[in-house]
């Protein structure tokens, strides 16, 4: 289990949140929740509405579309609404 201080110096590595204030991340870090899926798991299912931002920390997530995988996602990516 990850620290606040340890989140935020996460969050600070992903492109989508690098350029938010440390402050702000502090706040997102304090909520955020770490989930460890297992190699090969669903997340969520296209066209699903997602119940929030994933960041991945370890491994990739593979993103499909109509069954066929689009693209692969890594350390330090984030994902959630997808069209």
């Amino acid at each position: 289990m990850y620290t606040v201080v340890e989140k935020v110096l996460l969050l600070q590595k992903v492109d989508l949140l690098s350029t938010a204030r440390t402050e702000d991340l502090a706040v997102l870090a304090s909520i955020a929740v770490e989930v460890l899926y297992p190699k090969g798991a669903l997340i969520f299912e296209e066209g699903q509405p997602t119940d929030g931002l994933y960041i991945i920390i370890r491994g990739e997530v593979a993103l499909a579309k109509d069954g066929t995988d689009v693209v692969t996602l890594e350390e330090e990516e984030a994902l959630g609404a997808w069209d």
